[in-house]
């Protein structure tokens, strides 16, 4: 047999064997379920750690046993694992017995607003979109401001800071019935407004998802509740994440901010500084990620993807937390440190830094 055809021949079963690969996965996601249909009735949360850890335990000996890369394998685990736990989740919703609300997101033809239809429509919610431009996906699209608010349970405010402020003080849309909540990630800009309208009567609270649009399942994920007060505002918006995994945490204006400026500001700042440099650079970022640098091609791949980001939403980021300015100074602080470190020859020191560095 010529060599061309054993390539050929080999590439077939290997067709074969990925067919019956994908066979097998789409097997074992109908039997997790199963086991998720089990677990809502007894009240079991979907994620079980210790037999995920049973699960990794065996895929190792019997990777050993076969001998092929740990590492390989264990990443195709619990990528195997992670597509049971979202099916578990996506029956959670759509089996939920919460009663279904009238929602409208505006600024709902947005990523992050397209999200939260998608997700609030498979846990059976009749959900509306109020935007400037129509979704491109099917939506229940309402272009009048004045009529898409009437008659709604829950109004959420999916749209940039600047704009979700100035539609919070148009009061004479909204009715004192319906909840009405944010998900900015700077809070100090909507303080005020959104504490005038708990002030006059309105049922209203702030939430932020410690998420992207881009997310397909929810556990050991966040939202962040800042409350003003209003309770039954508060359990409602809690409410329509309550048959997910993910965390809600309480967390007060000052507090959110603060933490907001390490977790977005600092992050967003050290991405778009390394995207910078790029500007005038002899080389490009795909040129040297040929060369195949861990540490280069981590940080290039973070980099890329703040800036595919919306960069109108990253500049508010920056420009409207109050404690940006406290992060800015640490970052110039801590460069002129390490060059000082690196330019007057005080290895003792660098060392000692990297060695006492810690997260905790």
């Amino acid at each position: 047999m010529k060599h061309v055809d054993i390539i050929q021949n080999a590439r077939k079963k290997i067709s074969e064997i990925d067919e019956k690969i994908l066979e097998l996965i789409k097997q074992r996601e109908i039997l997790a379920s199963t086991i998720g249909d089990s677990k809502r009735i007894l009240a079991i949360a979907d994620k079980d750690k210790k037999r995920e850890e049973e699960v990794l335990s065996k895929v190792i000996n019997k990777a050993q046993e076969l001998h092929l890369p740990i590492k390989l394998v264990t990443s195709l685990q619990q990528i195997l694992m992670e597509i049971s736990l979202i099916r578990q989740e996506q029956d959670r919703i759509k089996k939920s017995s919460i009663k279904p609300l009238s929602i409208l997101v505006i600024g709902g033809s947005g990523r992050m607003g397209a999200w939260l239809h998608y997700f609030l429509v498979q846990a059976s919610h009749k959900v509306y979109v109020f935007d400037k431009v129509k979704p491109l996906f099917k939506a229940e699209y309402i272009a009048d401001l004045s009529q898409a608010v009437k008659n709604k349970d829950v109004i959420i405010f999916a749209t940039p800071i600047r704009i979700t402020k100035d539609l919070l003080n148009k009061t004479e849309y909204f009715d004192k019935n319906t909840v009405l909540f944010d998900i900015a990630s700077v809070k100090s800009p909507l303080e005020k407004a959104l504490y005038d309208l708990k002030n006059q009567g309105y049922l209203v609270t702030s939430l932020h998802p410690l998420f992207g649009p881009s997310v397909e399942y929810l556990s050991g994920k966040h939202i962040i509740c800042t409350s003003l007060g209003c309770l039954s505002a508060d359990n409602i918006a809690k409410s329509l994440f309550s048959n997910t995994c993910l965390k809600i945490i309480d967390m007060s204006f000052v507090e959110h901010d603060k933490i907001m400026s390490y977790l977005l500001t600092l992050s967003h700042a050290v991405n778009l500084i390394f995207g910078f440099c790029f500007k005038n650079a002899k080389f490009s970022i795909d040129f040297l990620n040929s060369f195949c640098s861990t540490t280069f091609y981590n940080q290039a791949m973070i980099t890329q993807k703040v800036f595919a980001e919306n960069p109108h939403l990253y500049f508010e980021i920056q420009k409207l937390n109050p404690y940006s300015k406290n992060i800015y100074q640490d970052i110039k602080s801590s460069m002129d440190l390490l060059f000082n470190t690196i330019l007057h020859n005080k290895e003792d020191d660098f060392v000692s830094f990297i060695k006492d560095f810690k997260y905790d």
